[in-house]
């Protein structure tokens, strides 16, 4: 399982890390721009995310406006069958 794990907070990402790592490879970001930007490299080179953990306040973009800008991401690429598909919210 590949996971994408978004937190300004280090312990959290640390702590989620140290849990999801037997699980598959773990990405860090330190706030939803970041994230945003992970996602749509590794959307575009075809190997997405199984798994995204999401804080919800967080500098620069937050949360609920980087899954906005994800699933908008995923809507461009897979139309709109993505809405149902993909990540849950």
């Amino acid at each position: 399982m590949k996971t994408l794990i978004a937190d300004d907070e280090f312990a959290n990402r640390e702590l989620l890390k140290h849990y999801l790592r037997p699980y598959g490879e773990c990405f860090l970001a330190e706030d939803g721009a970041e994230a945003v930007a992970l996602f749509k490299s590794h959307l575009a080179s075809g190997s997405p995310f199984h798994l995204v953990m999401m804080d919800i306040m967080m500098p620069n973009m937050d949360g609920q406006e980087a899954v906005r800008e994800i699933r908008r991401l995923e809507k461009e690429k897979y139309g709109p069958s993505a809405e149902s598909s993909q990540l849950s919210f």
